[in-house]
């Protein structure tokens, strides 16, 4: 399921785990990129930002270690780890402390994280990255950005 049918539809309970802006600027650090770099590859911005969604209604009480959440990223999913009070979010590039549990939101709940949740190796991402040229790209991206997040705080009754 894509994130615009996913939003659309109100008998789908979403979890997003949502990534603080230091985890926004960090992640932009870590990649080497500025916001308009990222905004460039729609792809891959896509592909982050699925990730960052289950289909699913979780609470902190429905979170288990070693449990592994399928995204809204096909064929990908996310590991919870939790260590006595401490709840972790381990991705394929990158793992996330959970800052903030349990934030109900319309239809779903929000999950705070500390770090953006990479769905890929950073170094591979690096190299695409090297090889992108095409006019235009990072202002789609931008627009891209801004319109996800509208939809999503919208979705779960935030204003933006």
């Amino acid at each position: 399921m894509d994130l615009v049918n996913a939003l659309s539809n109100s008998t789908v309970p979403l979890t997003v785990f949502a990534p603080t802006n230091a985890a926004f600027e960090d992640a932009l650090a870590l990649l080497g990129m500025s916001f308009e770099d990222l905004a460039m590859d729609k792809g891959m911005l896509t592909e982050i930002l699925l990730y960052h969604v289950v289909p699913a209604t979780l609470f902190s009480t429905d979170l288990e270690d070693g449990q592994e959440l399928n995204t809204l990223l096909e064929s990908e999913s996310l590991t919870i780890d939790i260590e006595g009070q401490d709840v972790s979010v381990e991705a394929v590039g990158s793992v996330a402390q959970i800052q903030e549990l349990n934030i109900e939101a319309g239809k779903g709940v929000v999950h705070i994280v500390d770090t953006v949740l990479l769905p890929f190796d950073v170094e591979d991402l690096v190299e695409v990255l090297e090889e992108t040229e095409e006019p235009g790209f990072l202002e789609r991206i931008r627009d891209g950005i801004v319109d996800f997040f509208r939809t999503v705080f919208g979705f779960f009754g935030i204003i933006f």
